[in-house]
């Protein structure tokens, strides 16, 4: 497969294109940023119809347009987190404006010319040539090395951006790499189940191995497995509904949350955690969260519109 030019060129563009999206997609996903991030994408054909409308290189109105648009919402920080409505609105007023472009151009070119439009909208990885892989690996490879080695004015967005809210944060590489062997100081893992009579068993197999990675072993595994069956045996039995599981641990803490989305119409409600009695020893009912009580450190519930959280901790 290798023997063919083009699937070296497009397997050396896309290697690289895909370390470097994984890299700064994940800054997008911290800014809330991803709906704006498609409309780029839109950004970048709008730009380059319109530099093949004016006669110049198409990448280069592509490059121009993706990276003035990007700055200016880079630039205006907080306030470019508008709602989807907003972005909506632009996304279809960029994809108008290429529109235009590609008519322009259309209506003015003619022979070969005129496939670039169709390149621009149908372009394939495997119509690259020796140069486009070339260039796409270098301009992916400089984007990568721009997040490891930010000048002062990135420094800052990625600041404002909170990552080091979610990772560590290290003045240079070396100081980095002193520490590339420690464990982070917050780490999460989360599952969703169906309504499904086997789901508290799912969860209890999922949190046993879980703890099993993470190192943590005898009561306070026990614990979780008593925890994570519980709470999502309630989920299943009286919200009637979906449950999403959350396990965080956090220094010495590691919690157990479970999120359902029971709006009050079957009459189940759990109580607070400060107005909550255990139940009499000849109660039939109300024992699972008993076990919760006993076993966890502190527990409680937060309500939502659409549901609850249900969720306990204990030390390690």
């Amino acid at each position: 497969m290798l023997g063919h030019e083009f699937m070296r060129n497009a397997y050396l563009a896309g290697t690289f294109i895909a370390l470097a999206c994984g890299a700064i997609g994940w800054f997008v996903v911290l800014r809330a940023q991803v709906f704006a991030g498609d409309a780029l994408s839109h950004v970048a054909f709008a730009g380059a119809l319109g530099a093949a409308a004016i006669g110049i290189d198409i990448r280069l109105g592509l490059f121009a347009a993706t990276v003035v648009v990007g700055a200016g919402i880079g630039g205006l920080g907080e306030r470019a987190r508008a709602d989807d409505v907003v972005i909506g609105t632009v996304f279809a007023w960029i994809l108008g404006l290429g529109a235009l472009f590609l008519a322009v151009f259309v209506s003015g070119s003619s022979g070969s010319d005129g496939t670039a439009a169709v390149r621009v909208l149908f372009g394939s990885i495997l119509g690259l040539s020796a140069g486009d892989g070339r260039l796409a690996a270098v301009i992916a490879i400089a984007a990568c090395l721009a997040l490891v080695a930010p000048e002062p004015t990135l420094a800052a967005l990625l600041t404002a951006s909170r990552v080091a809210d979610e990772v560590p944060v290290y003045a240079d590489t070396a100081h980095a790499l002193s520490h590339l062997a420690d464990r982070p100081l917050v780490v999460r893992e989360g599952w969703r189940f169906e309504v499904d009579p086997h789901a508290p068993g799912r969860a209890r197999s999922y949190i046993r191995d879980l703890c099993r990675r993470w190192g943590l072993e005898g009561e306070v595994r026990e614990a979780a497995e008593i925890v994570i069956t519980e709470l999502v045996t309630n989920a299943v039995e009286h919200a009637t509904s979906p449950s999403v599981v959350e396990v965080e641990r956090h220094g010495d803490a590691f919690r157990v949350a479970v999120r359902d989305y029971d709006t009050g119409r079957t009459g189940h409600d759990v109580p607070e955690a400060t107005t909550w009695h255990a139940p009499p020893t000849s109660s039939p009912r109300g024992r699972g969260l008993a076990m919760v009580a006993a076993v966890s450190h502190t527990w409680g519930v937060l309500r939502h519109p659409d549901g609850k959280t249900v969720w306990a901790e204990m030390a390690t």
